[in-house]
């Protein structure tokens, strides 16, 4: 985890945010040609307020919605430019990715439910993007990421969301399940009472996972 770029810590480090806020934990950023942030968002589905001209409080507000709109606001030229997101961008995302003409998606987390990059190649107008594609670029921290998001979605949501995913995909079982763990301890308001930053979570959570 050391050894993760400026942009990777910045949009995991969003995606705490949006946690510890009572949103999923999902964040993302924006990069120009030489790889600096220019423009960053979380999500912000269960908050009703947000700044300029960040959406909150509606199915839109995505942490890729919300990058870019950031994105918008810069007047930057779109050249060269890779949003980097927590989690595999939804079909909404992918859509808004490609009207913004960025270059490339690099995501930490596999979505095998929402998770929508096989549609990169979908149709003429997606493929004219030729996006660049990197996948997630350390496991420890993929798993992670997914148990976040089950926890929030077992505390946040109606409905048997993590029944779901786990009956479409079984192979994400022992991370749903350590999203079960994590709520049914109350993870959520210990950590918040904590102040821990989403580093010492990974690190305390790497060593449970490694003495299992």
């Amino acid at each position: 985890m050391e050894t993760l770029s400026q942009p990777w810590r910045e949009c995991i480090e969003q995606a705490w945010e949006a946690y510890c806020a009572g949103s999923l934990p999902i964040g993302a950023v924006i990069t120009d040609q030489d790889g600096r942030i220019i423009a960053s968002g979380r999500n912000r589905l269960f908050e009703t307020s947000a700044p300029t001209p960040y959406l909150c409080h509606t199915r839109m507000a995505h942490a890729e919605m919300n990058a870019l709109l950031a994105f918008g606001q810069t007047g930057a030229k779109h050249e060269g430019t890779t949003i980097y997101t927590s989690m595999e961008p939804c079909p909404m995302c992918l859509g808004a990715i490609r009207m913004y003409r960025l270059g490339g998606i690099a995501y930490a987390a596999r979505d095998s439910v929402a998770g929508s990059i096989t549609l990169a190649n979908a149709t003429p107008f997606l493929q004219y993007a030729n996006f660049s594609i990197y996948p997630p670029p350390d496991p420890a921290i993929e798993q992670i990421l997914l148990a976040l998001l089950a926890e929030s979605t077992l505390r946040l949501t109606p409905g048997h969301w993590v029944d779901w995913r786990e009956e479409q995909d079984p192979a994400n079982r022992p991370t749903m399940q350590l999203g079960r763990k994590l709520h049914a301890a109350n993870a959520y308001h210990q950590l918040r009472q904590e102040n821990k930053t989403i580093w010492q979570l990974f690190n305390s959570i790497n060593s449970q996972l490694a003495l299992e």
